[in-house]
Parts: structure tokens; C-alpha cells; sequence
């Protein structure tokens, strides 16, 4: 999966992640009184195996208004994409792009960069 990309803006500084190896687990904010926010999916990529899980955000229970995604069995090297796909026909975006798995652990809310992803 290759996507282009465009210009890169800050995200909204409060979706709070980690890493368990060799799993991803990232904590996502959501908005449960929105009516479709259960139609979103985040889709963590690895270019480089080949690789790549979909979490759909209706398959987890809020607490709260946070979601806890866990990506499991995911490759120990290359670089990897996390996006965010409304599923509602608005444009998915990188939550972060390029990462590689060493670096997963320091994706902070300070740190992460959202770009919409542009038709080319």
C-alpha cells in the first residue's frame, strides 16, 4: 500500500500511544456522541513486509473516550504508517508515516505529525 503525500500539520496532541513487543498498542480519542465515530478504522503498515492490520474502532469498547487499538504480530523492522480512515468518504490521514519499529516507542503527542493523504 503506497500513498502520496502532502503537507504534514500537527495532530490534536492528545491521542497517547506505546509499544509491547511485538505488538502496538495505541490509546485513541474518540467522539462517542458523534453518530458514526464507530465506522473508523486505523490501519498500521509496513511497507517493507508487505504487511498490514485494520483495526475498525466498533470492534473496541470505549472507556471513557478513549479507545485502547492493539496491533498484534507486527514485523520487528522496516518503517511503519499509522492512518486513520473515517470510513464516511472524507480522505484518510497519517497519524504518523516513515516511523521505523525502533523508533515506535517514541511516537509522542508532542511529536506526531497528522498529513491528509491527497489524490495524485
Amino acid at each position: 500500500m503506497s500513498a502520496p503525500h502532502s503537507m504534514p500539520m500537527v495532530v490534536n496532541n492528545i491521542n497517547l500511544l506505546t509499544i509491547v513487543k511485538p505488538a502496538f498498542v495505541f490509546f485513541y480519542q474518540v467522539d462517542t456522541n458523534a453518530k458514526n465515530y464507530a465506522k473508523e478504522q486505523l490501519m498500521l503498515v509496513n511497507n517493507q513486509h508487505n504487511w498490514q492490520q485494520i483495526k475498525p474502532i466498533s470492534r473496541v469498547m470505549p472507556e471513557g473516550n478513549w479507545v485502547r487499538i492493539e496491533f498484534t504480530d507486527i514485523p520487528q523492522s522496516g518503517n511503519f504508517d499509522l492512518l486513520q480512515d473515517p470510513n464516511d468518504g472524507q480522505p484518510t490521514y497519517y497519524i504518523f508515516d516513515n516511523v521505523p519499529f525502533s523508533e515506535l516507542n517514541k511516537q509522542t503527542p508532542n511529536t506526531v505529525i497528522m498529513a491528509e493523504i491527497t489524490e495524485g
